[in-house]
């Protein structure tokens, strides 16, 4: 019985939304899905007409105005997809960023009974707790609240049954996408069904608060210490699934330039600071903030900078900044083959690109931005242009690759907004050249570290090689009867070619660890180690008698 509520309800629920792209004038989007006859499932008397009023408007701007009226999952998709220009056209990005996330607040009996379910009676975790929330979304409402230790904290509080509603939803979502591939041959370009498979990971990960609580603490441990971020404390007695509770901050929005003056703070150094502080999680710990826009960044006294919100993070994992790298130092050198094929090693596709079409594409986004001085130099303009490339070719942006963009296009947004001289790429600079000489020490490092590993599993390979050969188990039957003094002079022979390989060794080793660090002792003392050995293996091949 309440499988078939759950089927009635899911039904009720397609013919909402067939209802209300009706009325936003995609009549024939649910004419060539072939889901007309689910409006005769209800009461079959009504069937919706496209609403006159909205005839001025272009369709993206009518797609805008259905996700707002379907709720919270088609609002989040459609936030999902303004940030994604290589699923969707950019017009239609563009639009969709518009999308407002606001919802009027639950009320407070509701909000209470999820506290009391999660953390027990509230009088045991708060003294103090304000019915109102003073933020409202379509998934969670804040409210502030005191803790019984007596820190100031908000509380951000899941909207009850929002997770079921967006697991129906995302079903509903996952069958029209199937259906649009099958019977929208324009829509296998942008693959729907993966658009919904990564939009669903992305939301149910938005849902589970202990995530982004992790988030947090892992960002916090980032900058453990200093003195010019601030990251709110989480409170882990006061956080669950539904429920996270952080420490409470005010301070300056990063964008009312009116209230910093107020402050008197300087706004090119919260410019210069930021900066430093967003390339240093990309560059150097690989682990950011992907949404720092200007409602999630604060300037709190003495121009400290505070993160907020972490539910949307990104990653760059070594070999990711390997291909980062190459990729700026193929753009800088105008290598437009090297550059597309970074741009290959950062996309997913179903078919194989044309790789000379898209070198040339590639060739005129490098004529189009590398010879202007670096301080005209936009990555919003970048950004567009790589995605419009991407759309073109049928190619998608890794997640990881889109979120660093994206972290980047809003970075300069808020810098140009603090200092009109702001200059994004030559702050750049210095992060990639450290990058780039990081991989190469690591690289050399590395090799002399796998050239010592060998040379010294030689002698032992080498002596169970003789051992094998000497007891004919190695396919060739040795019988070792009269030849006592050949098998020593070949052990003889042996120890000097290992004490040979184990000089040339540290005689690599100590090369490389000198250019490297350009002084070393260690490497010094290698030398000196090298020479006393060299000296002693001579002496030992003179007094054998060869010479």
């Amino acid at each position: 019985m309440r499988l078939l509520r759950h089927e009635r309800a899911l039904r009720s629920r397609l013919r909402e939304i067939l209802t209300v792209l009706i009325k936003y004038g995609f009549g024939d989007i649910v004419d060539r899905l072939k889901l007309r006859p689910y409006l005769a499932l209800g009461l079959g008397l009504f069937t919706p007409k496209p609403s006159p009023i909205l005839t001025p408007l272009n369709r993206y701007e009518r797609i805008r105005l259905a996700c707002e009226e379907l709720g919270p999952t088609f609002i989040k998709l459609g936030q999902i997809l303004s940030t994604r220009p290589d699923f969707v056209p950019l017009d239609m990005a563009q639009e969709l960023s518009k999308l407002l996330d606001t919802a009027p607040p639950f009320p407070f009996e509701e909000a209470k009974k999820i506290l009391e379910t999660d953390l027990g009676p509230i009088v045991n975790i708060f003294t103090s707790f304000s019915e109102q929330p003073f933020a409202a979304a379509s998934i969670a409402q804040v409210h502030r609240a005191r803790l019984v230790t007596g820190e100031e904290v908000a509380v951000k509080i899941q909207r009850p049954g929002i997770k079921q509603t967006i697991e129906e939803d995302l079903r509903i979502l996952y069958e029209l996408a199937q259906l649009m591939e099958r019977h929208v041959e324009e829509a296998n370009i942008s693959h729907p069904t993966k658009i919904i498979d990564e939009f669903a990971h992305t939301i149910r990960e938005e849902l589970t608060f202990t995530i982004e609580a992790a988030h947090a603490e892992r960002f916090s441990q980032m900058f453990y210490g200093r003195k010019e971020i601030r990251v709110p404390r989480i409170f882990r007695q006061a956080t669950t699934e539904r429920i996270l509770t952080l420490e409470y901050l005010e301070g300056c929005k990063i964008n009312d330039l009116e209230a910093l003056a107020r402050n008197g703070l300087d706004r090119k150094l919260i410019a210069d600071r930021g900066t430093e502080i967003i390339l240093e999680q990309i560059f150097v710990h690989g682990f950011f903030h992907a949404d720092p826009h200007p409602g999630n960044l604060l300037v709190l006294p003495n121009h400290v900078i505070c993160f907020l919100d972490f539910g949307m993070m990104g990653s760059l994992m070594d070999e990711d900044k390997d291909t980062l790298m190459e990729a700026l130092i193929a753009y800088s050198q105008r290598d437009s083959k090297t550059l597309t094929r970074a741009l290959l090693s950062t996309v997913d596709y179903e078919d194989e690109p044309d790789e000379r079409l898209l070198e040339r594409d590639i060739q005129s986004f490098i004529n189009a931005h590398l010879y202007k001085p670096l301080k005209h130099i936009r990555m919003s303009e970048i950004m567009r242009d790589l995605l419009n490339i991407s759309y073109r070719h049928h190619i998608r942006l890794r997640p990881n690759y889109f979120f660093m963009l994206k972290a980047l296009s809003q970075l300069e947004s808020i810098g140009l907004n603090l200092d009109p001289d702001y200059d994004l790429f030559t702050r750049l600079q210095p992060h990639v050249a450290r990058l780039a000489k990081s991989k190469w020490k690591g690289k050399l490092i590395q090799d002399a570290a796998n050239i010592f590993s060998t040379l010294t599993t030689l002698p032992f390979e080498l002596k169970q090689t003789l051992k094998l050969i000497s007891r004919g188990k190695a396919g060739v039957t040795v019988i070792p009867k009269g030849l006592e003094e050949t098998i020593q002079e070949l052990n003889r022979a042996t120890n000097r070619l290992v004490i040979s390989l184990i000089l040339a060794a540290i005689i690599i080793s100590s090369s490389i660890i000198l250019a490297v660090s350009g002084q070393s002792l260690i490497g010094s003392i290698g030398f000196v180690v090298a020479a006393i050995l060299g000296l002693g293996l001579l002496i030992s091949i003179f007094r054998s008698g060869i010479f």
